[in-house]
C-alpha cells in the first residue's frame, strides 16, 4: 500500500528556512576562512551578532579599496 503524505504551508516554510540557514552558514564559513578568523568562535554568535561583525569587516575591507572581494561575496 502507497502511504501519502501532506506537505503544508508551514513544511515548506520550515524547509525554506532549514535552507536558508545552511547558506548562511556556509557563506559565514567561507567568509571566516578568507578573512582568516576562527569559523567556530563566529558560529557560537548569535545570528545578530554575526551579522554586525561581518558588516564591521566588510567595512575594513572597503577602506582598503578592495571593492572587488566584497561585490564577491554579497552575490
Amino acid at each position: 500500500p502507497d502511504n501519502f503524505v501532506t506537505i503544508t504551508e508551514k513544511d515548506r516554510d520550515l524547509a525554506h528556512t532549514y535552507h536558508d540557514r545552511l547558506c548562511s552558514d556556509a557563506d559565514m564559513i567561507q567568509f571566516a576562512k578568507d578573512t582568516d578568523d576562527d569559523p567556530n568562535t563566529l558560529m557560537n554568535m548569535s545570528r545578530r551578532k554575526r551579522l554586525i561583525s561581518e558588516e564591521i569587516m566588510f567595512r575594513l575591507y572597503e577602506d582598503d579599496g578592495e571593492y572587488q572581494w566584497i561585490g564577491e561575496f554579497r552575490r
